[in-house]
């Protein structure tokens, strides 16, 4: 059954099954070396047979192409001219980004040296006047001891009012805290 409907495809089209004659002779001897490939005009009909199914889904899909409506392009071509400004607003977003990416570390590095100077700095300013402020309690406190010595221990409790006793203990207190210190 095959063997005739392949002969009559070979006898209908034998212009394509046989050797197609061109008008350049040196192509047509390199197409007719690539053609036969070892292949019997049987053997190529028994091809073009089996895949003639697909020539007629192609040409049905071809048709059905046909048939299709072209979109209106007026949507694209509006697009088509709008390409260069959407381009140029990108390009714009990206150099707007990059300055705030810019003024972002700036701004960190500024509050960084705000809290530098005045946090940081006022602290050590304050740690510098407690220590002289001490250093000067320290230096009156020893000038009044020395001051109570040279007076003596009587004068001083005759003018507080209290007992000798107490004026040495209160000394000697002073003393301990100019040691720690």
């Amino acid at each position: 059954m095959i063997g005739k409907s392949l002969m009559g495809v070979v006898s209908k089209h034998s212009d394509i099954v046989s050797k197609a004659k061109t008008l350049d002779a040196d192509a047509d001897a390199d197409a007719d070396k690539q053609e036969d490939a070892g292949l019997n005009p049987v053997q190529k009909a028994a091809i073009v047979v089996e895949r003639a199914p697909g020539f007629a889904t192609t040409a049905s899909q071809l048709k059905a192409l046909d048939d299709q409506q072209v979109p209106q392009t007026d949507g694209f071509v509006k697009l088509a001219k709008l390409r260069p400004r959407i381009a140029e607003a990108e390009n714009r977003h990206l150099q707007q980004a990059l300055q705030i990416s810019l003024l972002r570390k700036r701004s960190g590095m500024l509050v960084s040296r705000a809290k530098q100077v005045h946090l940081v700095g006022q602290g050590r300013c304050s740690v510098e006047w407690h220590k002289r402020l001490q250093d000067t309690e320290r230096t009156i406190v020893r000038a009044e001891f020395k001051l109570k010595e040279e007076r003596g221990p009587e004068r001083t409790a005759a003018r507080t009012n209290s007992k000798p006793q107490e004026v040495e203990e209160s000394e000697e207190s002073e003393e301990s805290e100019d040691d720690e210190d």
